[in-house]
């Protein structure tokens, strides 16, 4: 029964008379919650996504689908902008896919700290140490059965895949657009007449050559390298100054990893 003295975390109701403190059950109960939120909104986050990267593939369908060259040539802005849409788009869900499996780490671990270390739960009584049988089910190669795959590393890396594809797509787009248009200048000697104004005829001529080479192999060998490496820098720089979560507030229990405590001893997969 709710009363004044109780609060509401995600329909799990623990005392706050301010004449008691709160036991270590009701703070399990409360980190439960927490997690439990954290769960309902991530799922929530992910529609968008889902939505926006749905609709951009639509795009996407509805322009290749028509079949024409010419076409497609004449909406190469639109597949740009798409393309680059989809990029940032997928890049964000990367992002966000990595910053829910931090923190779904860091729950798993104070929820492991309490039952181990306060509540004094046997281990198969903790939450994420019981398994009937950690064999059932669990075959990697056949088509109809289960098997041990963590569902948060499979997101991320979707969602790096995704980010790649884009990224890649929309490169690729850029640099035929770039290359045509050094062509044309090519051809009507404005780039030609430009470059020899400034640089000696030698190096002018080694320039050009190699530039043709960059150009013409750039598409298949450079570019999915290059983006991959644009994500990872990307991720590092952004994420590290300006898309991290602040809590440098929040006290820092130093609890043992649990890829360290319990990742590697199997007990259980997130």
């Amino acid at each position: 029964m709710f009363n004044k003295n109780s609060v509401s975390y995600n329909n799990t109701y623990v005392n706050t008379d301010s004449n008691d403190t709160l036991s270590i059950k009701e703070r399990y109960k409360i980190l439960i919650a927490a997690r439990n939120f954290h769960y309902e909104n991530f799922n929530k986050w992910m529609s968008y996504f889902y939505v926006m990267i749905a609709s951009i593939i639509l795009g996407f369908s509805y322009i290749i689908s028509k079949g024409n060259p010419n076409y497609q040539e004449k909406l190469k802005s639109e597949l740009l902008v798409l393309s680059l849409a989809g990029f940032i788009i997928s890049l964000l869900w990367y992002w966000a896919n990595k910053g829910y499996y931090y923190w779904n780490i860091n729950f798993i671990t104070l929820i492991n700290y309490y039952e181990e270390k306060l509540l004094k739960f046997a281990p198969h009584e903790r939450v994420y140490f019981v398994f009937a049988n950690k064999s059932t089910q669990n075959n990697y190669l056949s088509p109809i059965s289960g098997a041990n795959f963590s569902t948060s590393k499979i997101s991320i890396l979707l969602s790096f895949f995704f980010s790649w594809f884009f990224g890649f797509y929309f490169l690729y787009m850029l640099l035929r657009h770039c290359y045509s248009l050094l062509l044309k200048l090519s051809k009507e000697k404005c780039l030609d007449v430009f470059l020899e104004k400034c640089l000696s005829d030698s190096f002018y001529k080694v320039l050009k050559n190699v530039l043709n080479l960059l150009l013409s192999y750039i598409e298949f060998i450079w570019i999915p390298v290059f983006v991959a490496l644009t994500i990872f820098y990307l991720s590092g720089i952004l994420g590290r100054y300006f898309l991290f979560s602040y809590h440098k507030h929040f006290p820092d229990l130093r609890i043992k990893t649990i890829e360290s405590e319990y990742v590697s001893r199997g007990n259980f997969n997130t």
